[in-house]
């Protein structure tokens, strides 16, 4: 006799990947009612159907422009192959697609797209932004007063509602003309690569063009190096980076959240 593990394992076996539908209903033995029009097989396949739908459909609301941009079949071939390779392993649904966009980096007949993955971790950064819990405010007055040597290891915290990714492609303008309210509009890879920062402030989200400084000097302090290392780091990516335009842009905006220094 199987036990309750083997079963499981094979049920959600069938679920996932589609194994064939006699041999998981013998595995599991399943119960028949005697008013059931349906065999095991068939009750099998209709909790499939459901499960594969419910994460498509989850997929479809967390990647809308993705879905517009492919058109909806090919988005639903594109769904039942994620959820056969990267199905749900937990039972919060907000944590499921979150590797979409490297699925799509190597799925096949995408060559004439090839903005389409950073278009899915821009997406990818709004979803994330949107359910994560509101994080702390930086204590300005408590930075103003460190001494030199507090500053010399003045370190950052970055705000949890914030993500700021880079991209060869202009993701963002794609994103913004495939929004509900925007007009049948066109843009030209021609336009270049963008960074950009992806804000929540209450259920507001913000997006944020950057310079190559900023976004390195963003990108350096999410690596917890000291702010002095940060600056450089920065200025080396953009000679002309205006630093304190910078640390007060990310105060503003509440890209960081706290700071620490060595007693």
């Amino acid at each position: 006799m199987n036990t309750l593990r083997e079963q499981q394992r094979c049920f959600a076996q069938f679920v996932v990947a589609g194994d064939d539908e006699s041999f998981v209903s013998e595995t599991l033995a399943l119960k028949q009612s005697p008013s059931s029009h349906f065999k095991d097989a068939q009750r099998l396949q209709i909790y499939r159907n459901n499960f594969v739908i419910s994460l498509r459909e989850a997929l479809m609301g967390v990647y809308p422009v993705i879905y517009k941009l492919t058109g909806e079949e090919f988005f639903q071939h594109v769904a039942r192959e994620y959820i056969r390779h990267h199905p749900s392993r937990t039972g919060n649904l907000h944590d499921f697609g979150d590797k979409f966009a490297g699925f799509l980096q190597a799925f096949p007949d995408l060559e004439a797209l090839p903005y389409l993955p950073d278009v899915a971790r821009l997406e990818w950064a709004y979803h994330q932004v949107f359910h994560t819990a509101e994080d702390g405010v930086l204590n300005l007055s408590a930075l103003a007063a460190l001494d030199e040597k507090q500053t010399a290891s003045l370190t950052f915290q970055l705000s949890n509602c914030c993500v700021w990714l880079t991209s060869d492609y202009p993701v963002l303008r794609i994103w913004q003309v495939n929004q509900n309210d925007q007009e049948e509009l066109t843009v030209s890879l021609d336009e270049g690569g963008v960074q950009c920062v992806v804000l929540r402030h209450g259920q507001q989200i913000e997006f944020y063009p950057l310079s190559v400084g900023v976004f390195t000097l963003i990108d350096s302090l999410a690596k917890n190096n000291v702010f002095a290392q940060a600056c450089e780091d920065a200025l080396e990516a953009e000679a002309d980076c205006d630093i304190a335009a910078a640390l007060q842009f990310l105060a503003e905006k509440k890209i960081v959240s706290g700071f620490s220094h060595s007693s």
